[in-house]
């Protein structure tokens, strides 16, 4: 897949994107703590869970595995967790987008973007998804898109990009649901 890490992995400012696995996370499968910042994930596939990132800590409790931060993940596949699969432990997002993510193909499935095996996945602010596809988006600053057809009307542009800086991202559709969502 794009980045196989079994230690401290922080990705910062980065679009990973396109890659494939045979087993879990297309993205980023990572077995330690894990922080993703200003980053985007997008078009990752895996036959096994986490399309865009697998996440996993394999000695003993480690509490909160996972942050993501002020990210974009979408159009992500996978059998389960298509744009994050948390395996037994905690994690967070924070100011990211997730939504438009697949398990077993279906943008609607329950684990479209979001599976958790352990504590928890959700959000602690500021976050955009779909309701019912897994990511807890319970925060009072979450934006909950409407519908799945909405993600690419009224959220996303579609196609990875050149938008004003050093690596591919999704733009914002300008007056979307996310402009000025953020902090």
């Amino acid at each position: 897949a794009g980045i196989h890490s079994s230690g401290t992995l922080t990705v910062v400012g980065t679009t990973i994107a396109s890659n494939e696995s045979t087993s879990g996370g297309g993205g980023i499968f990572s077995s330690g703590h894990l922080a993703v910042a200003q980053s985007t994930i997008s078009g990752n596939t895996a036959a096994g869970p986490g399309g865009g990132i697998f996440a996993e800590c394999s000695v003993g409790f480690c509490g909160v595995i996972l942050q993501v931060r002020s990210s974009t993940i979408t159009l992500n596949d996978a059998l389960s967790g298509g744009g994050i699969y948390l395996y037994s432990n905690a994690g967070t997002l924070r100011n990211t987008i997730i939504a438009g993510n697949k398990a077993l193909g279906d943008q609607t499935a329950p684990t479209a973007d979001c599976e958790s095996t352990g504590i928890s996945l959700g959000s602690v602010g500021y976050s955009l998804g779909f309701s019912f596809t897994g990511c807890i988006l319970s925060d009072p600053t979450d934006v909950l898109v409407p519908l799945p057809s909405d993600l690419f009307t009224f959220v996303l542009e579609p196609a990875l990009a050149y938008n004003g800086g050093s690596m591919r991202t999704h733009a914002l559709i300008e007056r979307g649901f996310a402009v000025d969502a953020g902090y």
